[in-house]
């Protein structure tokens, strides 16, 4: 019986051993998926911060500009209130001409200068915009990369996957034994030819 069952212990072992491989070799490959992700993660965030920051310095710099378009503004509009004045001054006619004059300057410099708030605010909402796009396509470019990492199997499926395919290899030892003749792998006992007990015949009785 020892002979019989030992096709069947072999592929046993041997379907355990090759799952064993294959698991160790799925680990590795999945350990490596997982560091590229990591990598290509620490990339995108660093992508994203750069963009960010440039983001940030641009509007930086379009309030820089925005704040000295007002003053220029500003000034462009006090010396055409001086002049005003000073035409007014030397025709000795300061009266309700110069004053809607002089009004229709200030008003004209604060409708100026609020189109350069609203264009400032606009960009600044288009910015806002911006750095949000770019956060969602980070987030879901990071997304994609840990969805491509192969899951790990717990260490109670890879025995049950090792016990299986163990069983798996009894069954297909089993069936290789039952297809051998009857008989076959047992050995037989060495009895030599003829019979050896008993007294030998009488020549004289042949």
């Amino acid at each position: 019986m020892c002979f019989a069952a030992a096709p069947m212990v072999a592929m046993m072992v041997i379907s355990a051993a090759s799952m064993a491989v294959q698991q160790y070799q799925s680990g590795k490959a999945r350990d490596a998926a997982k560091d590229a992700a990591e990598t290509q993660e620490k990339l995108a965030r660093e992508a994203e911060a750069n963009q960010l920051k440039a983001l940030e310095e641009q509007m930086e710099q379009e309030t820089d500009a925005t704040e000295i378009a007002k003053l220029d503004r500003k000034r462009q509009a006090m010396r055409e209130r001086a002049k005003i004045r000073v035409a007014a001054s030397e025709a000795g006619a300061f009266g309700n001409v110069t004053m809607k004059e002089l009004s229709a300057s200030m008003v004209g410099e604060g409708y100026d200068k609020g189109i350069m708030d609203y264009n400032l605010r606009a960009k600044g909402k288009q910015a806002e915009r911006r750095a949000e796009a770019i956060g969602i396509s980070t987030r879901a470019g990071i997304a994609r990369q840990r969805a491509a990492v192969p899951l790990a199997t717990p260490t109670w499926m890879q025995g049950l996957n090792i016990g299986l395919a163990g069983a798996s290899g009894a069954m297909r030892g089993a069936s290789i034994g039952g297809g051998l003749p009857s008989g076959a792998g047992t050995p037989t006992p060495n009895v030599s030819q003829g019979y050896q007990g008993g007294s030998s015949l009488d020549p004289g009785l042949k």
